[in-house]
């Protein structure tokens, strides 16, 4: 199997890791997810454990366990946004990533930058990225404040997945 993304470990700085996730890890997420602000922002936990759990099975998203000290404290995920026909949809160029991330209880922090900005900054090491996207509910405001201090720029709103808003934001190559 080729995975998106060919990267085991990640140190974001102050204790922070993102590490390949693997199936071990899933009861780890099963609670971060149960938590109230992440459950709030997110679908059902079984759905979001499938998918979750697909994601370590296939090729097309890279998923990560995010740690802080060694203990799990969120997920992070890198795709080809180009390859998704979701996105191709919208015109994305060529070789845009993105990126879909939560954080428990260790929000307020500065640590959803940090992980973000490594692996934006990881990404625009790998030839021909241009582009790196994420795409909140635009009325999650803590994430959309974490995204833009990590270096996203909005660029409107957009019908997403299930027909809800999303707010559309990159980071280009600079």
């Amino acid at each position: 199997m080729t995975r998106p993304l060919a990267l085991r470990e990640l140190d974001c700085s102050a204790g922070l890791t993102l590490s390949a996730l693997e199936t071990a890890h899933l009861p780890d997420l099963a609670r971060i997810l149960s938590e109230g602000e992440v459950a709030r922002w997110n679908g059902p936990l079984d759905e979001e454990l499938e998918g979750i759990a697909e994601h370590i099975a296939g090729d097309e998203v890279a998923p990560f366990l995010v740690a802080l000290h060694g203990a799990p404290i969120g997920y992070l995920q890198a795709y080809h946004a180009n390859r998704d026909p979701f996105w191709q949809v919208f015109g994305v160029p060529k070789e845009t990533w993105g990126l879909d991330m939560m954080l428990s209880a260790h929000r307020g922090q500065g640590l959803g930058r940090l992980m973000c900005r490594a692996m934006i900054d990881h990404l625009f090491t790998l030839p021909g990225t241009v582009r790196v996207q994420i795409d909140p509910q635009p009325d999650n405001l803590r994430a959309v404040r974490c995204y833009a201090a990590a270096g996203f720029k909005p660029r409107g709103i957009l019908e997403g997945y299930d027909d809800a808003p999303m707010l559309y934001m990159t980071v280009e190559r600079g």
